[in-house]
């Protein structure tokens, strides 16, 4: 089986590097500025919802016209 990881670090490497996780902390979206940002946000990917994504193998761009 392939490895997900791409370049030349094991996955041990990659493993130690890793921080400890953590939650973000909460947004008040109360705050027009965070309201805002998030609208921006949403309104941006909402922009880029529909596009194609071909598969790529050996090389080669291929469409099926399924999702």
């Amino acid at each position: 089986m392939a490895s997900a990881f791409v370049g030349h670090h094991s996955s041990e490497e990659l493993h130690m590097q890793q921080d400890e996780f953590r939650n973000e902390q909460f947004t008040d979206f109360s705050k027009e500025e965070n309201a805002r940002a998030m609208r921006d946000a949403l309104a941006q990917v909402a922009a880029e919802l529909g596009r194609e994504y071909p598969l790529v193998i050996g090389g080669e761009r291929i469409r099926t016209g399924r999702t």
